[in-house]
């Protein structure tokens, strides 16, 4: 099957308060968490943008950033900020510290995403709006959400066509389970890296 054109959208809005410092200059192996992100998104994404109010890149780091709408909002208006900015009506949504992302599985969600407005994956959590295959055509529902207090992704979930990738599929491309792993404290950065270092 033929992939189609997609945009990766990196979304960087987040404060970082429980990590204390920005997460997406944090090194990860040789690299920062956001470079990581970026090179796996661009085997199967061309544009990636970046979304946040002015966040703190890598020197040098190439991709434009993509303000959030309005500036300070929550992760649906990073997501609908991006949406509106892609060129293409499929846009691959992830976070700024992932820093086990599989190309594969998210190129599988792609493959689905002929048949659905939105493609995640899930994880014991429960779905993850933020390794998810998006169309264009729920950016009428994201701007409804915006400005429903307490709304989240999840809700977006609730609306559309979505589809959650069967965990028995999802393990075809990512053996590990590790894709959806995202670090929000130094806690979770220290048990990655120290398992990463177990597996060398």
């Amino acid at each position: 099957m033929t992939t189609a054109a997609v945009t990766g959208l990196i979304l960087a809005g987040g404060r970082s308060r429980r990590m204390g410092r920005p997460k997406a200059v944090i090194p990860f192996q040789g690299q920062t968490l956001i470079e990581r992100v970026e090179r796996v998104l661009r085997e199967i994404c061309d544009p990636v943008l970046v979304v946040g109010d002015d966040p703190v890149l890598p020197d040098g780091f190439l991709p434009a950033v993509i303000a959030d709408a309005p500036p300070g909002g929550s992760v649906i208006h990073g997501l609908l900020a991006g949406l509106r900015a892609s060129p293409h009506e499929l846009a691959a949504a992830v976070g700024c510290d992932m820093p086990h992302l599989s190309s594969s599985l998210l190129k599988r969600q792609v493959e689905h995403a002929i048949d659905y407005d939105v493609v995640v994956i899930a994880s014991p959590r429960g779905p993850e709006p933020l390794h998810g295959i998006y169309r264009r055509s729920v950016i009428p529902i994201l701007e409804r959400l915006a400005w429903q207090p307490g709304a989240s992704l999840r809700d977006l979930l609730d609306t559309v066509r979505v589809l959650v990738l069967d965990p028995d599929e999802a393990a075809m491309f990512d053996p590990g389970q590790l894709s959806a792993t995202n670090l929000n404290t130094l806690a979770e950065l220290e048990r990655c890296l120290q398992a990463d270092q177990t597996k060398r």
